[in-house]
């Protein structure tokens, strides 16, 4: 051993040869790229072993690294200016040398046995070499002006070798980069729900490129987060919509030219303005209050006697049902309830379609159906739901028509799908007591001022009205979220397909999942027309 290396771990007292540190740190480089091909083949250049990269010592079970090997030179000394003396080895030559120069000897001694330089050609000659040289002079058949080409050649195919073996090493480092930073950037994405950028990034891939999406295999948190974001976008931005609308009326140079009427008009425009960015704030206020996590509420109980309600969820809901009657109110009958539309099939459907591929790109062990669970699905849905009954019915039909569905709920009379039953929120709570005596309560203020003129086949008219709207909602709900699942799973399913296709194409086609899938690019070009309408049409 002529140049003694340790670990570099200071209680280490083991030292190897520099070649042997280097063959351990290669194989545990190796190992951990999978038993890379590209794995460097010489010890002696520790430029071709990724610095990054660790094994653990032969003697004290330590990591180390190729940066971390120290050269101990009192060993070296000790080596070279010891006495004792050893024969050579080779036979022939029986030279007696100190073993600090046993080595330096053995460079030079005539009886080494060496094979021919060109025995990776061909040639199988093995002597001494004291008889080498006349061997290349005279028996070699690589002598003369074909030893030279062959000379070149080896060179060159060497120098060639030792670059793809670095290329490869630096390949295999900047791989194993890749994945540490793309874990890093779901778990980033998962820690932050409110990156709405990230989750726009997110729902493009899943849509059009299924096969090479960013939330492939990742867990339940993070795809219920990209949920929650995707019910609550459009609302909120229809909420954006009605306040920079109000700010413009409100700004505008001709308001000195208006009339008392329409003045008071301006002014109803703009309290509706104001009062739905107010519920907009007020929603966002909840779900930031409630820091539990994307999938529940916190529950709160009042003196031990009441049973515990999720109050936020409840009056996030409100608040989301009073946004979009604030909405319609503000932009008409007509032009509200399409917009009202245009939110419902954004919000349901197009989050429906995006959970749907999410979930099918989970591992089996995690694939649950997140959009169902997500906190924001009760408060959305019961805000769209019943913000178009308050508009299209007034106050006492509304709450009758309410107040049966919730009966023949709790008659077992109709399924829960009819009643959308996991976004009613705080209404299954109420007992079927305090319902009829509601119903009860809202019939008599409701058509009190009308008791001379008002026929029981009006309020019967008003009631069947009501209820058909509360029941148009729920099916709409229902049938954009069974839609949403089923174009889902076949635009994944043909993502698979083009991935399977990409693949038989083989490693000069290019990068796979290059072609978007035609299910993915017709949903996000509808819902996106759609969601700018909400936001600024």
């Amino acid at each position: 051993m002529e140049d003694p290396f340790g670990c570099g771990n200071r209680p280490c007292s083991g030292r190897f040869c520099r070649p042997c540190l280097h063959r351990v740190l290669r194989q545990s480089v190796v190992a951990t790229n999978n038993g890379a091909s590209s794995a460097p083949t010489s010890t002696d250049d520790p430029l071709l072993l990724p610095r990054r990269n660790s094994a653990r010592c032969p003697s004290c079970r330590s990591s180390f690294s190729s940066r971390s090997m120290s050269l101990d030179d009192d060993m070296r000394r000790e080596i070279r200016d010891c006495e004792t003396t050893a024969t050579c080895p080779f036979r022939g030559c029986g030279a007696t040398l100190r073993i600090g120069s046993l080595v330096e000897h053995e460079r030079a001694c005539p009886h080494v046995r060496l094979a021919c330089r060109y025995a990776d050609w061909g040639c199988d000659w093995v002597g001494t070499r004291k008889d080498l040289t006349e061997h290349d002079a005279t028996s070699c058949e690589f002598r003369g002006g074909l030893g030279a080409l062959t000379e070149r050649f080896r060179q060159h195919d060497a120098s060639t070798r030792m670059t793809m073996v670095r290329h490869g090493a630096r390949i295999d480092a900047a791989e194993a980069m890749i994945a540490v930073q793309s874990r890093r950037i779901l778990e980033g994405r998962a820690r932050n729900p409110w990156n709405v950028l990230d989750v726009l990034s997110l729902t493009y891939e899943a849509c059009l490129f299924p096969g090479r999406s960013a939330m492939r295999g990742a867990p339940p948190s993070a795809r219920c987060v990209v949920s929650n974001t995707l019910l609550l976008l459009p609302s909120l931005a229809l909420a954006l919509n009605v306040a920079f609308r109000g700010m413009r009326l409100l700004s505008g140079s001709h308001i000195r030219s208006l009339s008392e009427d329409d003045m008071w008009f301006l002014v109803d425009a703009i309290v509706s303005s104001c009062i739905v960015s107010m519920l907009g704030i007020f929603c966002v206020s909840c779900f930031l209050l409630d820091s539990r996590g994307p999938f529940d509420w916190t529950i709160y109980n009042v003196r031990n006697n009441i049973p515990g309600q999720p109050m936020l969820r409840d009056l996030a809901g409100v608040c989301m049902a009073q946004l979009h009657f604030g909405a319609i109110v503000f932009f008409g009958l007509h032009p509200g309830i399409m917009l009202w539309h245009f939110a419902a099939i954004v919000t349901v459907f197009h989050s429906s379609f995006v959970s749907c591929v999410v979930e099918k790109l989970a591992p089996p062990s995690s694939a649950t159906q997140t959009l169902k669970t997500a906190r924001a699905w009760p408060v959305v849905v019961f805000g769209l739901r019943y913000g178009l009954l308050a508009v299209m019915c007034d106050f006492a039909p509304s709450v009758n028509a309410v107040v049966t569905l919730r009966l023949l709920r709790k008659m077992d009379l109709v399924s829960p799908k009819v009643t959308v039953e996991e976004t009613e929120c705080f209404l299954p709570h109420f007992g079927a007591g305090l319902l009829i005596v509601v119903a009860g309560l809202a019939t008599a203020f409701g058509y009190a001022s009308e008791l001379d003129t008002v026929s029981w086949r009006a309020i019967l008219l008003d009631w069947a009205f009501s209820l058909a709207t509360l029941g148009y909602a729920n099916a709409l709900v229902f049938l954009l979220d069974a839609a949403g699942g089923i174009f889902g799973e076949e635009n994944f399913h043909m993502g698979n397909r083009i991935l399977a296709q990409s693949q038989q194409q083989g490693p000069d086609a290019g990068l796979p999942f290059i072609k978007p899938t035609v299910i993915g690019c017709s949903v996000c070009g509808v819902c996106s027309f759609l969601m700018l309408f909400i936001a600024a049409g």
